[in-house]
Formats: C-alpha cells, sequence, structure tokens
C-alpha cells in the first residue's frame, strides 16, 4: 500500500510538471538547446566523470542519461498526442515495465532464498540459477530427500515456473502492440473517443484478464506479488545498512525506491502522451460542463492513477509466475527445499556459524532489533569480559538468554562447556542434552538432588595430581569454600586458622608434598592414608583438630567440609568402594578441556543453598586450576565457556579473582 501511495505521488508530480513544460517551458529549451550542445555534455561527463569513478560501465552511465532524457523530453513532452508518438511511448512503456519487473523479481529471489530454513548451499545454488532468467533454468534436484507425492509434484511445478521469467517478460510487452493492432482493425469505425484511450483502455483489459488467469491458475500469486512488491519497497535499514545482514542485490532500500519512483515519473510521461486529449473531443462537446470534466479527467484524473495501474498490472504479468515458482520451492511451510524441524534461530546460528565472513562467524546472535528485525550479534571474544543478565522473576533471563548462548556455544564446539544451574531447570537440561547429542559432543552432570541419575564429581581426586602445589591446591579448596576472608587483622585470623589447618591434614597425608618445607611435619592421621575425598578430609581434620587445641578456631573449616560429605557422588573413590563402575566414567576436568565435553551441574537450591553454593564454586575454581595446568602442559590456552544459572548464589567476596 505505501509502494503504491509512492507511485500516485511519483505520477502526480509528472503530470504537473508536463503540464507546466507543456504550456511555457519545454519549447524555449528545445528551441534554444541544441543536439550539439547535449552532445559537448554527454562527452564532457564521460572525459570527467561526476562521481570520480573510472570505471567504464559507471562513466558511460551519465552520458547515456543526458541523451535519454533529453529524447524523452524532446519526443514526448511536447508531443501532440499521434498514434505514431504513441506507439513510440509504449516502447519506452514496456521498458519500464521490464526494468522494475526484474528488479522485483531479483530482490524477491534473493530475500526468498535466505529463508533461515534453508541451508546455504541451496541458497547459493538457487540464486546462481536465477543469473540464467533471460536464458534457460535448469532442473535441479531437491536438497532434501522427498519421499512425499504431493511434495514431488509441487516441487517439478516449482522448477517449470521458474523457467517461465523471460516468456512472461515478453508477454506483458507485447501487450500494448496486441492492443494497437485492435486498435488498428477498428480503426474504420469512427469515434468520438481518441485512439490513444482506447489503447489505453484495451491494454489495461489486457493485463487484467491475464492477471486474473493468473490467479485462477495460481491462486497464491497475488499474495506473493504483493510481499514480493512490499519486501521490494520496504526492506532495509537507513540511510546505512548495517554488515552482515540481508542486502538487496539491486540496491538499499533507498536506492530501490528512487528506482520505483523514476520508473513511475517515466510510465506516467509516456501514458500521459498516450492519454492526451484530442482537441476536437472537447470542442465537440455540446455541453460545456461536460467538456469541463473530460478536461479535468484526461488531463489529471486519468494521468495520475491509470498509468500507476498499469505499471503493476504489467509488473504482475511479468514476474507472478517465476514468483510462485520460488515460493513453492523455498518459503511456503514445509517447502521441499527448507531443512526439516529447522526453527529461524537454527538458521540463523547455522548462517552465522558457516559464514563467509571471518568476522561474523566468531558472533553468537543475542536477538533481533525490536524495530527492524535484524540481528544483533555479539563477538564471542566479548565473553571474556563477561556477561551478567538482571531481570524480575519469569523475565526471560533464562529462556531467551542464557539458552540462547548455550545452544550456540554447545554447536560452535570450541571450548569446553560448563553450565551451573542454580535451580534444576529441567528445559535448560534438556536443551543441553539434546544439542549435545547433535553436536557429537559428550555430556556428563551432576546433581545434588537425590534419586535422580548422575556421573561422579570428585574435586579432590582431581587436584591429587603432581602438577598441583600444596599451595595451589590449599588456594583452591579454601576459596571454593569461601574461607579466605581477607588480610584485615580479624579476617586474616579466622582465614589463617583455617588454612594452617587444612594445610597441616594435606602436608600429614599427601606423600609428595610432606617433604615441602614449612614446619616440622605433621603425624599421620591413623584412619588415613592418603585424602582422596571429602570424607578422607573430615576424618583427618576431626583427628587433628580434637588433638591440637590451636585448631579450635577452625570449626568453620570443619562445617564446611561436613556439608559436603553428605554427597556420595562427590565422594566415591576407588579406595573405599574398589568395585564402583561409574568412577571409570566420572567427571574429569582435564580429560573435558581436551575432548571440550559439555558439564553441566544441576544444583536445586531452594532447600539447601549453602551446599549449591559450595559446589558451585568448587566446579569454577577447579575448572579455573586445570585451565591454568592445561596451558601449562600444552602451551595452549583452552576456551571454556561458563554459563551459570542463578549466579547469585555463587557470589562471594573472591568471586573477582576468576
Amino acid at each position: 500500500a505505501t509502494a503504491f501511495r509512492y507511485m500516485i505521488i511519483a505520477s502526480a508530480s509528472a503530470v504537473i510538471i508536463r503540464l507546466v513544460l507543456s504550456l511555457t517551458i519545454a519549447d524555449i529549451v528545445f528551441a534554444k538547446v541544441s543536439f550539439g550542445g547535449v552532445v559537448i555534455a554527454s562527452v564532457a561527463s564521460f572525459a570527467f566523470p561526476l562521481n570520480g569513478d573510472r570505471s567504464l560501465r559507471r562513466r558511460a552511465f551519465v552520458p547515456i542519461l543526458i541523451v535519454g532524457l533529453w529524447f524523452v523530453l524532446g519526443v514526448i513532452v511536447v508531443s501532440i498526442g499521434t498514434l505514431v508518438e504513441s506507439i513510440l511511448s509504449l516502447i519506452v512503456g514496456a521498458a519500464c515495465t521490464i526494468v522494475l519487473a526484474d528488479a522485483v523479481a531479483t530482490n524477491y529471489v534473493h530475500w526468498t532464498s535466505a529463508h533461515p530454513c534453508i541451508n546455504r548451499e541451496t541458497m547459493t545454488s538457487w540464486r546462481t540459477d536465477w543469473k540464467n532468467r533471460w536464458g534457460s533454468i535448469a532442473d535441479r534436484p531437491a536438497s532434501q530427500a522427498l519421499s512425499d507425492r504431493n511434495k514431488r509434484r509441487s516441487y517439478a511445478d516449482a522448477m517449470q515456473l521458474r523457467r517461465t521469467f523471460r516468456w512472461t517478460n515478453g508477454l506483458a510487452a507485447l501487450v500494448p502492440a496486441i492492443a494497437l493492432f485492435i486498435i488498428m482493425l477498428l480503426s474504420g469505425r469512427r469515434s468520438v473517443v481518441p485512439e490513444s484511450v482506447v489503447l489505453l483502455v484495451i491494454t489495461t483489459f489486457i493485463y487484467a484478464a491475464l492477471g486474473a488467469g493468473y490467479c485462477v491458475m495460481w491462486p497464491d500469486s497475488l499474495s506473493v506479488f504483493t510481499k514480493a512488491m512490499g519486501t521490494f519497497f520496504a526492506i532495509g535499514i537507513n540511510p546505512q545498512e548495517l554488515p552482515f545482514v540481508w542486502q538487496s542485490p539491486v540496491g538499499n532500500r533507498i536506492s530501490r525506491r528512487i528506482l520505483l519512483v523514476c520508473i513511475s515519473v517515466a510510465f506516467t510521461f509516456v501514458y500521459a502522451a498516450v492519454i492526451k486529449v484530442a482537441a476536437h473531443y472537447i470542442i465537440d462537446s455540446t455541453s460545456a460542463e461536460a467538456a469541463l470534466y473530460a478536461s479535468l479527467a484526461y488531463w489529471i484524473a486519468i494521468p495520475i492513477f491509470a498509468p500507476p495501474l498499469i505499471l503493476l498490472l504489467s509488473v504482475f504479468v511479468a514476474v507472478a509466475p517465476a514468483l510462485v515458482g520460488h515460493y513453492r520451492g523455498l518459503e511456503m511451510a514445509n517447502a521441499p527445499e527448507q531443512t526439516p524441524g529447522y526453527s529461524s534461530f537454527d538458521g540463523y546460528v547455522n548462517r552465522i556459524q558457516n559464514s563467509r565472513n571471518k568476522y561474523e562467524r566468531k558472533c553468537n546472535i543475542v536477538g533481533v532489533h525490536s524495530e527492524y528485525g535484524f540481528p544483533i550479534l555479539a563477538d564471542t571474544d566479548l565473553d571474556f569480559e563477561h556477561q551478567l543478565i538482571v531481570g524480575p522473576t519469569g523475565g526471560g533471563k533464562t529462556a531467551l538468554s542464557v539458552n540462547t548462548d548455550l545452544i550456540q556455544n554447545i554447536r560452535r564446539n570450541d571450548g569446553l562447556t560448563v553450565v551451573i544451574d542454580g535451580k534444576g531447570d529441567r528445559s535448560l537440561f534438556q536443551t543441553a542434552l539434546v544439542e549435545s547429542k547433535a553436536a557429537g559432543r559428550r555430556l556428563k552432570w551432576w546433581t545434588n538432588k537425590p534419586h535422580l541419575s548422575t556421573y561422579l564429581f570428585n574435586p579432590i581426586a582431581h587436584l591429587q595430581s603432581d602438577q598441583f602445589t600444596l599451595p595451589e591446591i590449599l588456594g583452591v579448596l579454601l576459596q571454593s569454600l569461601n574461607l579466605f576472608h581477607g588480610t584485615e587483622y580479624a579476617r586474616a585470623f579466622f582465614g589463617h586458622s583455617d588454612r594452617a589447618l587444612l594445610r597441616a591434614a594435606l602436608r600429614a597425608t599427601m606423600q609428595q608434598k610432606s617433604k615441602q618445607r614449612g614446619g616440622p611435619p605433621q603425624a599421620k592421621p591413623h584412619n588415613v592414608d592418603q585424602i582422596q575425598s571429602f570424607w578422607d578430609l573430615d576424618d583427618a581434620l576431626r583427628e587433628m583438630a580434637a588433638n591440637r587445641r590451636e585448631f579450635d578456631s577452625a570449626k568453620h573449616l570443619l562445617m564446611m567440609v561436613q556439608s559436603l560429605c553428605d554427597f556420595d557422588n562427590l565422594n566415591i573413590t576407588s579406595s573405599r568402594t574398589p568395585n564402583e563402575p561409574a568412577i571409570q566414567h566420572a567427571i574429569s576436568l582435564p580429560q573435558a578441556i581436551e575432548e571440550k565435553q559439555v558439564l553441566y551441574f544441576y544444583l536445586v537450591g531452594s532447600l539447601d543453598a549453602a551446599s549449591v553454593s559450595e559446589v558451585a564454586r568448587l566446579v569454577l575454581f577447579a575448572t579455573n586450576a586445570a585451565a591454568v595446568k592445561h596451558r601449562d602442559r600444552t602451551g595452549e590456552r583452552p576456551r571454556i565457556h561458563f554459563l551459570i544459572d542463578e549466579a547469585q548464589c555463587i557470589f562471594t567476596k573472591n568471586f573477582e579473582i576468576v
């Protein structure tokens, strides 16, 4: 509707300009400006291009435009409405139809082939086929196996409709000639209506009849053409197109609107010559009032409204079948070329991650612009500067943000993905499960909720590696348990008490650490040969704290460790349960980093927020330590994505260290 309004405005402007030129200016211009002056201006604009572009194609455009405009104004604007001049006008009008029809169709083919449910290879193939639209477009096999007979028939019809473009354009250009032939057959009959007006009526009737036939043969042709015309007019962001967003092959939105307006103006000019009233019709009118109405109709009303209508009808005749073919093959619901089960989001992610643009390949889609609908992309390197999503309950933080990032990180497969779910979201877990399976990545999960399946996760066994020094083990455990309170006097006292007790227990039981300096070796606890779990650590601390009064102030450490002893899946080791098969499949952070696994920690914190906080920080600090050791061992900086839902559960004073 807006496009047609633009065409009406352009047509009205053209009529006003033509009337003004006919009255005064045109005779003066064409009496004073000789063809020689036009030639000199054309040569000058070719030798010294106005836009500074030295390419031959662009340099030739301005002089051709100068000569063309001079010719059109000289032949059409000051014409007297003879049949020969009408024929010349119709030839120019047919050229306008073909140019606009090709622009609208090319724009629509590129737009509909960019459908998010169509893969890149299919999109490129259909666009390549369209380059042969003036020749012969060959059939191509469907990208998906078509088991349904109706789909096979629909796809075959789409292939045939693609090839009609050159024939329907020829038909649209031939309609004025057909109307002219009918006029010649009727030329022996006297009529008070000028022949040019009869030509206009017959041309409109033929276009309308062909359009009605299209609507009968292909019921969706009118809706497809309407969408194609609206897409040609409206799609795009001005004044500057955004990078990495679909762009029309026939220019940005401003240039397309200018093209539509210019063709509408030219079409109005040429058909105004056709509609131009014959003087004898007004003179022979018996009624002065009728003569006035006829003058208004033939000079103003018809030239304003008829050309845009005829232009739209002619373009519809020229492009509708080909557009229907592309719509049925690419865009309609369950089209043969669409990937089954693909959503728009799947298509966007696939296009981004497989883009030929190296910058786009690094990006994740965050969302879409609320007004224009173009995607908002974020470079994944920005994840290392962290994101924080804050909003009310039910605001969509998990569904719209965490879930979106999780899917893209799993599909990107560029590093370990760790999800810490602080509220136990079933849909988020199922998303990780489905996406990991589809991407061929191994998913392991851990949960604190009883009676649910779980892998084992033993962070202390992971820290037993010879790669970790005693201070590093102490740092990971103290920070994970939030036992580092600061360096101020009172804070430092309690923090150092916890550290001293934990250090003593580790030195006494870990043989490879016992030779380190820092005081006399501690006596080994009777019940613990080596600390491999929180169960072992609890036994060692209980014995050492009970026997040494100076460690009485470290009761907080004992309470934290005891709370973690309640989870069997956090403590099972081969020393206590040697025949447990789950041990060999347990979550191993070094292995997870190397294999780029997906780890999901399903933590239900509504009833036990304290343990959720401790386990989450254990995951965070232990993964950080494993990443550091991986870099030291291989020289490669691992890429690890953390997605934390209900992050406030693990926020502590030492969180910024990570």
